[in-house]
Order: C-alpha cells, then sequence, then structure tokens
C-alpha cells in the first residue's frame, strides 16, 4: 500500500475562475478518491476548503511588489521542504522552483500560448515565461499534458526532451443538474447561441460575431450570449459589438457562476467555440454534456476532443460559421443527430480513465 506525502501547489484554485481551475480541482478530486492511502497537501495562498486534503496556506502580501511570483521561488519552496513530501506537482506550470532534490517534481501545462503566441499575451508574462519555462520542462521529473495536442507543443518547444516523462492526463466532468430557480428566469428567455470563455484575442469572438451578422440577415429571433471574464486586449471586439446593427442581440453576460451557466447550457439551441488555439478546451465537455450541437473551429485540439460531433470551419471562415448557424436552427434533422453524437462523445471521452500509478503507488 501506497503511503506517499504529495504536495500540489495549487494557487490558481484562488487566483483562477476558468479552466485552469476547473482542470486543477477535478485533478486533486480524483488523484486523491483513486489512490486514497497517501497523504496530501494543497498549498494555496487562501483557504479553498472544498476538497479533502490538508491546507497549507502562503500569504500574498499585497504591500509588496511582486510577491505573489517571488514566493514560488522563496516562501513556497521553505513551506514545501519543510513537509519533506515525496512528489510534488506544480499545477499550473510556473515552477516548481528549489525543492530538496530527493522530491519527485511534476509540472502541469495547460498550454504553451504564452511562449508560442506572445501577441495573445501581456509582454511581463510573456517574458517570464520565455526565460523560466525551459529550465521547468528540464527540471521536472514528470509533466502532465491536457491532450495529446498539448504533448507535441511541449515536445515541439523542448525538442530534446524525453517522450515518456509526458503523461496525458484528460480531465473529467461531472454532468451537472440545472436547476431552474424563480431569480435565474431572465437567462434562459428566448432561443439563443451560446459560447464561453474569457473574451481575449486567442478566443476568435470577432470572427463569431460577423458570422452571427450575416446569419442575423435572414433570422430575426435568435441571440448570441457570450460567458466569459472581460479580458486583455479586448476594447476592439466591445467596441465592434456595440457598433453592430444588431448589438441587441449579443449579449455578453460577464462571469457566471456554475448554477447560471448550466442554465444557460441546458436551455441553448448550440454551442459555437470560434478558438484560434486550446490547451484542451473545457467547455466543448460542458456542452456536449448537456447534448448540445456544437459547432467549432478546426484547430487540433477541438478535433482531439469533439471527433465527428461537432460541424467545423477553419478559423477564419466566417461564411461557413455562419451556414453551420442556419443549418442547426433551419434543419431539425441535423440538430437532432448532433445532440446525439455530442452526447454520445462526451460519454466516451469521460470513460477514459486516471492512469497515475507510477506517481502515486
Amino acid at each position: 500500500m501506497a503511503n506517499k506525502k504529495v504536495v500540489f501547489l495549487a494557487d490558481c484554485l484562488i487566483t483562477q475562475k476558468a479552466g485552469i481551475h476547473f482542470y486543477t480541482h477535478q485533478l486533486i478530486e480524483r488523484v486523491i478518491s483513486q489512490y486514497p492511502d497517501n497523504q496530501y497537501y494543497i498549498v494555496l495562498p487562501y483557504p479553498y476548503k472544498k476538497l479533502k486534503a490538508k491546507e497549507v496556506l502562503v500569504p500574498i502580501k499585497r504591500y509588496l511588489p511582486g510577491h505573489y511570483r517571488l514566493r514560488y521561488f522563496w516562501d513556497i519552496p521553505k513551506v514545501v521542504n519543510d513537509i519533506k513530501p515525496d512528489i510534488v506537482i506544480e499545477t499550473a506550470h510556473f515552477g516548481p522552483f528549489r525543492l530538496d532534490k530527493d522530491i519527485l517534481k511534476v509540472t502541469v501545462i495547460h498550454d504553451l500560448t504564452p511562449v508560442m503566441y506572445p501577441e495573445w499575451h501581456d509582454k511581463l508574462s510573456h517574458i517570464m515565461h520565455k526565460i523560466l519555462l525551459p529550465g521547468i520542462l528540464e527540471n521536472a521529473d514528470k509533466i502532465l499534458a491536457n491532450s495529446i495536442n498539448t504533448s507535441k507543443d511541449i515536445l515541439a518547444y523542448k525538442n530534446n526532451l524525453d517522450s515518456k516523462k509526458i503523461l496525458l492526463v484528460y480531465p473529467k466532468f461531472k454532468k451537472p443538474e440545472a436547476r431552474i430557480v424563480n431569480q435565474y428566469k431572465s437567462y434562459i428567455s428566448g432561443d439563443y447561441f451560446l459560447t464561453v470563455g474569457t473574451i481575449e484575442p486567442r478566443k476568435n469572438y470577432i470572427t463569431l460575431i460577423k458570422a452571427f451578422e450575416i446569419f442575423c440577415q435572414t433570422n430575426d429571433n435568435i441571440f448570441l450570449r457570450i460567458v466569459g471574464y472581460t479580458g486583455w486586449k479586448s476594447k476592439g471586439l466591445l467596441e465592434y459589438i456595440d457598433a453592430s446593427e444588431y448589438s441587441d442581440r449579443i449579449i455578453i453576460e460577464g462571469y457566471m457562476d456554475d448554477e447560471r451557466l448550466n442554465l444557460l447550457y441546458s436551455q441553448a439551441t448550440a454551442f459555437v467555440f470560434p478558438s484560434l488555439y486550446e490547451g484542451f478546451g473545457l467547455p466543448l465537455l460542458e456542452a456536449m454534456s448537456f447534448s448540445l450541437p456544437i459547432i467549432c473551429s478546426r484547430i487540433p485540439t477541438s478535433v482531439e476532443v469533439c471527433e465527428d460531433s461537432a460541424l467545423y470551419f477553419e478559423p477564419q471562415d466566417i461564411s461557413l460559421l455562419s451556414k453551420h448557424m442556419l443549418s442547426i436552427v433551419n434543419d431539425e434533422v441535423i440538430q437532432t443527430t448532433m445532440r446525439t453524437k455530442s452526447l454520445t462523445r462526451f460519454n466516451a471521452f469521460n470513460a477514459i480513465p486516471l492512469e497515475l500509478d507510477e506517481l502515486f503507488l
């Protein structure tokens, strides 16, 4: 029986609200459930209290400029080394740093966009990743990748890396129950396309908006709802939406809690995912869990996740995207077929097991 000390470095449970947060939560939850004989610790800046592990707090000193990141090099390694763990897992690819040499070091890579596509990130993030990421990949004993495509990106970026260091760990998504309550009924009025993701250039919302404008020329009823934080480099897109002839049918919902988001998924006409690049693309899995017809850009990760359960378009093909939107609305056979394919693919994907015995046994 295993009796290892396992430490998760999981700032992202507190500092993130999107895909990295969800991936990290379900990863820790599944590891604890599947390998219950180990001792588990989670290092956090503030209490989380949603997982069955001992929380070790390393607070962020707001009065010290840059302390959030400096903790990774000084405060956190000191606390972790005192625990004397067998394994340390950095859940958001920034480390782990300065650990005792006999500790097994694992880092989780969600995507490599800060170094592959610096134009989508702020300059400081790009510079820090460019400097530190090669060493992080080199020093890790194991790397957890969230998709085959991310694994390929890692090997292309660090071409001398031993591929055996990389372990594929897909996320698992529990289909939630959508409870319709009175105070949220306004969110499910009318028919709509749904898209979910931070409003930033990588999500390619400008293509979606232009396709929706073409769609609106022959459809007077359906809305477009965009759920997600307003992120970096979003000003131009928001100005374009405000100036659109159909701006009254484009609803920027902002960030939503799970209950309201699940209501939107449960009542949507279809899910549209126009992203230019994804490490995984969790909203696709969420949408499939609700049997939604899916229209998505033909990028490697989306094809990996959806296979034949989606209608695809090239990321800049506004015309084909609008045609897919019309076909879902106007053809009941296509809509029914895509709903069936969507749920079938979700069930198959969610059945993929977590295989990390080499780490935790």
